[in-house]
Parts: structure tokens; C-alpha cells; sequence
């Protein structure tokens, strides 16, 4: 009964759930901004000139559970813009980025779901832009890659550039992506992969699976790495979907 309560009050009812969100993004934006001024941050950045991430367009990829990374890069790129989910769970992550200068472009990472895609093809005729998107969400498997990010890539022939972070202080979220929030007076390590092109040596396309993988490997491996260094807890790749979403792994050969 309480909850059904709480769900009529808070999610049934506009007024009481936008107002309610509004104020806890600015909540948000606020703490997340002393983070950032009371952390003391590295730039793990795996390129040479970094003019060009304010003269080209780039598409960045980053575990859901990450979501803060493209914000603690957000210095280093001209346009920004935050690809999500159009459903109301998702306000309050379009009201913090917009505190950071990061509109939204409302659509799905997953299979079949690109709403974002004719807008995202729109937004980079007018380079330069980075378009930010986590290839795991908004319903997961948490750690896994969906086939979205590649086709975003292809079709709007834009390269990758991959995101992850770590801090020497964090409360891991008990939440299906398991987000990593950082705490004040920690050390931060932010790393920004080499430039991925969606074509191969021969300018064909690259093998949608294979590249699908690649990234999952590379963002799963720089995670872990991130996370050893600063003695953050193991968080494993999840075999299911968010609770309440039946997702299976999109991997054949993961184990359960």
C-alpha cells in the first residue's frame, strides 16, 4: 500500500514529480560541482593534439554507470550534447548535463531504437560536436554493448572516442548500472581513448559485432583497470537487464 502510495504521489503526479526532480538536480549539480573543485583530477587523454576534440565530431561512449565522465571532460569539447531516453525516469539526468552545458538528444542506444538518429545526423552538419552515449543503457545488461553505438557511427560517419572514470573516494549505488558517484577530496582519473574510426584499413565499414565487442572489452578493461587502481570494488558485467526490463545478455558466449 505505501508504495503504491509513493508511486501515485511522486511518479503519477506531474507537478509533484518535475518540481520534485528539478530540485533535486540542482541538489546535484551543486554537490557535483564542489566535487570537481575539491577533487584533485588527472587527465588520462590518449591524444596527442587536443585541439581536435573542439574541431571535429565525435561520438562518446561511456558505461551508464559512468555517466559523470563526459561532464569532468566536458572543458575539452565545444558543442555538447547527451544522447538519452525520453521517458520521465531519465529528467533528472537532462536537467544535471544541462547544468554542464550538455543539451540532450532524446533516443535509445539499443537496437532499433534511434528517435536521436535523424536529429544526431542534423546536429553534425554543423561540426564541431560531441555527442555523448552509454552503449549500456538506459536498461542495460549493465557493461554490455549494444549494437547502437556502432550503427550511430556508421550512419552518421562519426568516430568513437571512449570514456571512463575512477576515484580514490566513491559510494557505488546499489542500482542496476551500479553508478559510481565520487566524493569530495578524492583523487579522480578520467581517461579519453585514442580516436576509433567506424572504417577499417580498406574503408569499408568495420564488422558491426566485432567493433561492438571491441568496445565493450576496451570500456569493461579500462573500468576495472580505473577501479583496481584506487581499491574500488570488482562490479561485474551483468548478465540481465535493469529490474522490471526482461533483457538478456547480448553476448552468446557470457557465462551467467
Amino acid at each position: 500500500m505505501a508504495k503504491k502510495s509513493y508511486k501515485k504521489i511522486f511518479l503519477d503526479n506531474d507537478f509533484v514529480f518535475y518540481s520534485y526532480t528539478f530540485l533535486l538536480s540542482l541538489i546535484g549539480a551543486i554537490y557535483f560541482r564542489f566535487v570537481l573543485l575539491t577533487s584533485k583530477i588527472t587527465y588520462d587523454i590518449n591524444i596527442v593534439d587536443k585541439t581536435i576534440l573542439k574541431q571535429e565530431n565525435f561520438i562518446l561512449g561511456f558505461w551508464h554507470g559512468r555517466l559523470l565522465a563526459p561532464l569532468i571532460v566536458r572543458k575539452y569539447f565545444g558543442k555538447a550534447r547527451v544522447l538519452i531516453s525520453h521517458s520521465k525516469s531519465a529528467y533528472l539526468i537532462k536537467l544535471i548535463c544541462k547544468y554542464f552545458g550538455v543539451d540532450k538528444v532524446e533516443g535509445s542506444s539499443g537496437k532499433g531504437g534511434f528517435a536521436g538518429v535523424r536529429e544526431s545526423l542534423r546536429l553534425f552538419k554543423n561540426k564541431p560536436l560531441a555527442l555523448a552515449i552509454a552503449p549500456d543503457g538506459s536498461i542495460g545488461p549493465r557493461m554490455q554493448c549494444s549494437e547502437g553505438i556502432v550503427a550511430l557511427a556508421q550512419i552518421t560517419k562519426t568516430p568513437i572516442l571512449l570514456l571512463s572514470f575512477s576515484s580514490s573516494k566513491a559510494k557505488i549505488m546499489n542500482s542496476w548500472d551500479r553508478f559510481f558517484l565520487p566524493l569530495p577530496f578524492g583523487k579522480i582519473t578520467v581517461h579519453v581513448s585514442e580516436i576509433f574510426n567506424y572504417k577499417d584499413e580498406e574503408g569499408n565499414n568495420k564488422d558491426p559485432e566485432t567493433f561492438r565487442l571491441f568496445i565493450e572489452s576496451y570500456l569493461n578493461n579500462k573500468t576495472w583497470e580505473l577501479d583496481k587502481k584506487y581499491k574500488q570494488p570488482h562490479i561485474d558485467v551483468a548478465e540481465y537487464g535493469r529490474k522490471g526490463v526482461v533483457v538478456k545478455t547480448r553476448n552468446k558466449n557470457q557465462k551467467s
